[in-house]
């Protein structure tokens, strides 16, 4: 499943919206239900330079509301790109997205001047 840039772009900024002066990571996930993208839901509240995101939280609601897939987004308030646990949480959410039939079809990392996607290992800056 593959989310067109210009919807994912439109999360970003609905990211940064919420995320707006603060000084902590925020990490919400989206819904991608059959015809839309759904509510968001606030998966996780860090500190300000790690927050931990459980796949529980991410991948709860989108079963509940039936869910094809799930579009994982969260803040870097400080510019460092993707770090380690970045990475290691998207391959985690991806196994289990793959064993509950919900596909992580984005994972991005926003921080002020640049946007990462790791799932698709792509720059969306």
């Amino acid at each position: 499943m593959i989310i067109d840039s210009g919807l994912l772009h439109s999360l970003v900024v609905a990211l940064r919206r919420m995320t707006g002066g603060f000084g902590n990571e925020l990490a919400v996930a989206w819904p991608v239900l059959s015809t839309r993208i759904g509510e968001p839901i606030i998966s996780a509240v860090g500190s300000d330079r790690h927050v931990r995101v459980l796949p529980e939280r991410v991948f709860g609601y989108a079963l509940r509301v039936g869910a094809v897939g799930v579009v994982l987004a969260h803040n870097h308030p400080t510019s460092k790109g993707p770090s380690r646990a970045d990475q290691a949480v998207t391959r985690r959410l991806v196994a289990t997205g793959h064993v509950l039939g919900v596909p992580l079809v984005a994972h991005l990392v926003v921080e002020q001047d640049a946007v990462y996607e790791l799932v698709g290992d792509r720059s969306l800056s």
